[in-house]
C-alpha cells in the first residue's frame, strides 16, 4: 500500500481497536478475524461483503441487489473468495 494520506488512513483503520479473549477481533470499521479483515452490510435491498487475507493480500468483494436471507451465504462465498477455498481454485 502506497505511503500517502490514503494508504496510511487504511492502515490505521485495520489495526486491532477491540480484542477478545486476547485475539484483534475488530478495526475501525473492520471484523479482524483468523488473518483476515472483513466487512459487510446492506440497505434498501442491496447487500455488499468484502473480505481481505492479511497475508497473501488477496481480496474479494461482491455487491448483490437482495438483502435478508442470503446474506450469509454471500458472507462465506466472499470469504471463501479471499482465502482462496472457493469450490473450483
Amino acid at each position: 500500500m502506497s505511503d500517502n494520506a490514503l494508504g496510511a488512513a487504511i492502515r490505521l483503520s485495520q489495526q486491532p481497536r477491540l480484542h477478545v479473549n486476547g485475539r484483534p477481533a475488530a478495526g475501525l470499521a473492520w471484523v479482524i478475524t483468523d488473518g483476515l479483515f472483513f466487512h459487510n452490510g446492506g440497505t434498501g435491498g442491496f447487500s455488499a461483503s468484502m473480505a481481505i487475507d492479511q497475508a497473501t493480500g488477496q481480496g474479494a468483494a461482491a455487491l448483490v441487489n437482495t438483502h435478508g436471507s442470503s446474506v450469509p451465504v454471500l458472507d462465506a462465498a466472499v470469504l471463501a473468495a479471499a482465502t482462496g477455498t472457493l469450490d473450483g481454485q
